[in-house]
């Protein structure tokens, strides 16, 4: 990518008035641009080619949170470099001891999928402390704070990495599967469409008053879709009070009164905690 298209991708990340999706594909480019270099920064300072991957992911991850933070775009390769070296200087002194190491060892639990044919490489597109977080906490049954203090990695970034699997698997799925299992979520056996109604209404973030959503009945009658800032997006019901985005990784967990109403949502992007977003007034069923 030339220099000129690199600062039009990241002015266009940062812009608010450009639709999320919009905003999300053009930092994707630059993510894909930078990718390399910032693998191998962290490479070099941590000795570790996985955690590498992992400090690289977090300051992409912290480039996205602070991009209106960067007053030259032009200059965001050295700003990149600056926030993967914090990254490894903090994993560098949260390594665990050697005798913390040999205290608190865990063997690696293999995973053999032998059925059906697609599973193994969407499980191959997990890194090694990815594969192994998951397999702690869905096979050992570890909680999220027992891993980090065995691995010495933090309580978030094994979240994070909870997180970033599932959303891997969930793209590796062939689409008809990924599709059934869309709709499976979708619609639970036993439950109504009118299920989906609780969620209908107006949402103001804290933070951003001037920031409202809107929920809706899609137009079919048999979904939902949100309306904000200009922006359409079909949303998903996943169960337990969880909505995600089609077109991106957004993802609202909603929380509920005494009296079992919905009052707000906690909204998620790629994992990180961006705001909360209280109901303000219901549209009509």
């Amino acid at each position: 990518m030339t220099p000129d298209a690199i600062v039009d991708r990241i002015e266009r990340a940062r812009d608010r008035r450009v639709p999320a999706a919009l905003r999300h594909a053009a930092f994707e480019d630059v993510v894909r641009t930078f990718q390399a270099m910032a693998v191998a920064s962290a490479t070099r300072l941590l000795d570790d080619s996985d955690e590498a991957r992992d400090a690289a992911q977090d300051a992409f991850l912290a480039a996205w949170l602070k991009l209106s933070q960067l007053r030259a775009p032009a200059a965001f390769a050295g700003w990149l470099k600056r926030l993967v070296a914090t990254e490894c200087r903090r994993r560098l002194r949260q390594r665990p001891t050697p005798s913390q190491l040999d205290e608190h060892a865990i063997a690696a639990a293999p995973i053999v999928p032998r059925d059906p044919p697609w599973l193994a490489p969407m499980l191959a597109t997990l890194t090694e402390p990815e594969r192994q977080t998951v397999v702690r906490f869905y096979v050992h049954g570890d909680t999220i704070r027992d891993i980090a203090t065995r691995s010495g990695a933090p309580p978030a970034t094994v979240g994070k990495r909870l997180y970033t699997a599932r959303l891997k698997v969930r793209r590796a799925l062939p689409p008809s599967i990924r599709a059934s299992a869309l709709r499976a979520r979708t619609r639970r056996p036993g439950s109504s469409p009118d299920e989906l109604a609780a969620y209908v209404g107006f949402y103001r973030f804290d933070k951003r008053p001037e920031l409202v959503v809107e929920i809706r009945r899609s137009r079919r009658g048999d979904g939902l879709a949100s309306y904000s800032q200009g922006q359409r997006d079909v949303l998903h019901h996943l169960g337990n009070d969880t909505l995600v985005t089609r077109a991106f990784d957004g993802e609202g967990r909603f929380q509920r009164d005494k009296r079992g109403r919905v009052t707000r949502f906690v909204y998620y992007e790629f994992g990180v905690r961006l705001g909360v977003a209280k109901r303000i007034r219901v549209i009509p069923r």
